[in-house]
């Protein structure tokens, strides 16, 4: 059994290590489990001949099969593993037999769980970032691909005192009483760094490039930029309208800051005390 973020979780039939890759620090003792995600191998993959095409994508096309909606998951185009989200909220994934010879087996198993759909019907965003955690909380860091998220971080890990949750995509649960939560997942890239651990959220930082560094606080009016690195499924209207209202209350309720920065470790300590004088500013302001 399997706790990532706030979803719990059984895998069966899943040939092999029963901690495939780096689900390993997500194992769960206690509770009992949500849902159950059911593997199947098979020499050859299929789709139902009544099944409608709805959206392709980079990494899978979608189809929608009654209730239900099948993803189907492919590598340099080639379809190697098909997950059916049942209406009742249960998975099955059929996996192409030869792909358990690829030494990337273990790491490709939590990408066919599709979490960011079961997490954000338990109110978490999943987002494109990555995220330290400081002793006032955690610090998401965010922009498109190549725009500094990794250099940042490891910045603040080298010159801050901060650790390092995950390199490439962490969850944010909001909270009853308002504010957020950040949850590491057992995504990161090419990034070693992927840890269980939740932090109370302090800032999203959204990185841009300049020859100085220099912080300006956002909020709502960071909303476009911040959505457009949230994990979306625009073929689906039920969630893309439970992922703007999250991301809605999340402008409304972090600090959400634009970042010009510089390539220089310099840079960390620039916005650590920079993060400080804000904080202070509007703390007295309350």
């Amino acid at each position: 059994m399997y706790r990532i973020a706030r979803f719990t979780f059984d895998m069966k039939h899943l040939a092999g290590s029963q901690s495939p890759g780096r689900l390993v620090p997500f194992f769960a003792t206690d509770g009992a489990p949500e849902a159950t995600y059911c593997f199947a191998y098979r020499e050859a993959l299929s789709l139902p001949p009544q099944a409608e095409f709805v959206y392709r994508g980079n990494l899978y096309t979608v189809l929608r099969d009654g209730e239900d909606w099948l993803f189907v998951h492919t590598a340099d185009d080639v379809p190697y593993a098909i997950t059916r989200e049942r209406s009742c909220g249960q998975y099955d994934v059929m996996l192409l037999k030869d792909s358990l010879e690829t030494e990337l087996h273990p790491y490709v198993v939590p990408y066919l769980l599709m979490l960011e759909r079961p997490l954000l019907r338990r109110d978490c965003l999943v987002l494109h970032s990555s995220c330290v955690a400081t002793e006032r909380g955690s610090i998401l860091f965010t922009a498109p691909s190549g725009g500094g998220k990794t250099t940042q971080s490891e910045f603040w890990r080298d010159s801050c005192g901060a650790h390092i949750v995950n390199g490439d995509k962490n969850a944010l649960g909001r909270k009853p009483g308002g504010g957020f939560v950040t949850y590491g997942l057992p995504f990161s890239g090419s990034s070693p760094d992927c840890l269980n651990e939740n932090h109370p959220l302090r800032a999203v930082v959204l990185l841009g490039k300049g020859p100085r560094d220099e912080l300006v606080r956002l909020n709502g009016r960071g909303f476009a930029q911040l959505f457009s690195q949230i994990v979306q499924h625009p073929w689906d209207a039920d969630y893309m309208e439970r992922a703007l209202s999250l991301a809605q209350a999340l402008c409304e309720e972090v600090p959400i800051y634009f970042y010009s920065c510089t390539k220089r470790p310099q840079a960390a300590l620039t916005l650590r005390d920079a993060l400080e004088r804000e904080e202070e500013r509007h703390g007295a302001d309350q």
